[in-house]
């Protein structure tokens, strides 16, 4: 009884230095949840035995005290006709009232060490709770941790091929843009050239209008 009592008593002690030896890791913390469980399926059958003990002690009390009651009766009334027989009677109610006693001191204790037992059950299931709980945050931040990281190293990539799409796009614009250009240019100057020469042979055959129309007016005159 003695050892269970100190088991259950040392367990949560050990539970907490286990516990701030676990680093974040999923795999440490799962591990030790599950030796924590193991310890509380120990602890409950441990429990589960010192009750029935504790109820056999109980009856054993009462049929005791049922004993001692009896052979007091029995002594006082044999007590005035046979006082060998009585004696015996009060030997036997003093056995049974002493046993009693004794079985009392024992049912205390054993009280006690069942109620500390169910408390240090209940910081188990506590502790349990508190790392459960703990691990599945911590999964949820690492998962959150994880997924921004993927989309982040994503965009990454798609904006530097984006990017590059922009740099070839504005090159063939660029390219594009400078032919065009080139053959505004080619064209400016084939207009320019055809222009002159229009001109030219338009101011052409005005001079010579002209000087068709002062041989006429030469002719005119010398007539």
């Amino acid at each position: 009884m003695s050892a269970i009592f100190r088991w259950t008593t040392g367990f949560a002690s050990r539970i907490d230095a286990m516990v701030r030896q676990i680093e974040n890791h999923d795999a440490l913390v799962s591990a030790a949840i599950r030796d924590a469980k193991e310890a509380r399926a120990r602890a409950k059958v441990q429990l589960k035995r010192v009750r029935q003990d504790g109820r056999r002690m109980q009856q054993r009390r009462a049929e005791l005290e049922q004993s001692e009651t009896l052979w007091r009766e029995r002594a006082q009334r044999v007590a005035a006709s046979d006082e060998e027989r009585g004696i015996e009677c009060v030997r036997r109610m003093k056995r049974a009232a002493h046993e009693r006693t004794a079985l009392g001191d024992q049912v205390e204790e054993h009280a006690r060490i069942e109620a500390q037992l169910g408390r240090d059950i209940g910081r188990i299931d506590q502790r349990i709770e508190q790392l459960v709980q703990q691990r599945n945050l911590l999964r949820t931040r690492q998962s959150r941790a994880e997924a921004l990281a993927a989309a982040q190293r994503e965009d990454g990539c798609r904006i530097s091929e984006v990017e590059d799409v922009l740099e070839r796009w504005e090159i063939k614009v660029s390219r594009n843009e400078t032919d065009v250009d080139c053959d505004l240019d080619e064209q400016d100057d084939l207009e320019i050239e055809l222009g002159g020469e229009e001109e030219r042979a338009a101011l052409l055959e005005e001079l010579r209008a002209l000087a068709r129309s002062d041989d006429a007016s030469a002719e005119r005159d010398a007539s």
